[in-house]
């Protein structure tokens, strides 16, 4: 749901400068900003989303609103986030389907090239770090990739142990 919002501007005589009026126009610079927000958004608005965060999350428990601290892994995921804090009222998206379903219908929000710039700055997700749901700012995020030398290391050993692990899984 759009929440419509309406200004306006005093009257005033003579001249003033624009930086000083308490609305202005979007320059170019800023409109490209919030385009590659708005293209962000669309990118990672379904389902879910690992990424690196550096910044504080935000969590509006209905009484207050708490930021804590989350650099580190999070994952972005509105439908779990709606589904772990039903009483969180979450100001964006919540998917009112299981995006994990076999569902082929559902699909990213169709959202113009022309409107990109209207999207919010936050999107709910899991801080792997502290352990908690909030909201990420999407200026915070960015891509990471896991290693794979990590999961060939650990399959590559030879302990007792590693063996042991390689024949249960076989088993199975």
């Amino acid at each position: 749901m759009i929440e419509q919002r309406s200004h306006s501007i005093a009257f005033w005589e003579g001249l003033r400068k624009i930086s000083s009026l308490k609305m202005r126009p979007i320059n170019p610079e800023e409109m490209d900003i919030l385009n590659q927000r708005g293209r962000t958004f669309k990118e990672v608005a379904l389902g879910c989303h690992y990424r690196m965060y550096t910044g504080n999350m935000i969590f509006n428990n209905g009484y207050s609103v708490e930021r804590f601290r989350a650099t580190g892994r999070v994952m972005i995921d509105p439908f779990n986030f709606a589904r772990f804090n039903p009483n969180n009222v979450a100001p964006n998206l919540q998917p009112s389907k299981n995006v994990y379903s076999d569902d082929d219908a559902l699909t990213a929000p169709e959202i113009p090239e022309d409107k990109m710039f209207c999207t919010l700055p936050t999107i709910t997700g899991f801080s792997f770090t502290v352990k908690r749901w909030g909201e990420v700012m999407f200026s915070f995020l960015s891509i990471f990739f896991f290693k794979q030398a990590a999961t060939i290391r650990s399959t590559s050993t030879t302990s007792p142990r590693s063996s042991l692990t390689r024949r249960l899984s076989r088993s199975l």
